[in-house]
């Protein structure tokens, strides 16, 4: 059991990371895409970064826990 909680550590670690990555390039794109004339393509990809984030904080809450 405890090497499977070090395992489950090592993925959340790695996954929050990579998901703190992901972010910054969704919000760079999010301003490339953010065209006047429309903008629900920026105001999509900026509720899916929020969302990410959300989902890495809880994640990380659970990393702390372990």
């Amino acid at each position: 059991m405890k090497d499977e909680r070090g395992r489950l550590k090592a993925f959340l670690t790695f996954w929050t990371e990579h998901n703190k990555e992901d972010s910054e390039k969704f919000r760079k794109w999010a301003e490339k895409a953010n065209i006047p004339e429309d903008e629900s393509i920026y105001n999509s990809i900026l509720q899916t970064t929020r969302e990410m984030e959300e989902a890495d904080e809880r994640l990380s809450h659970l990393l702390i826990e372990l």
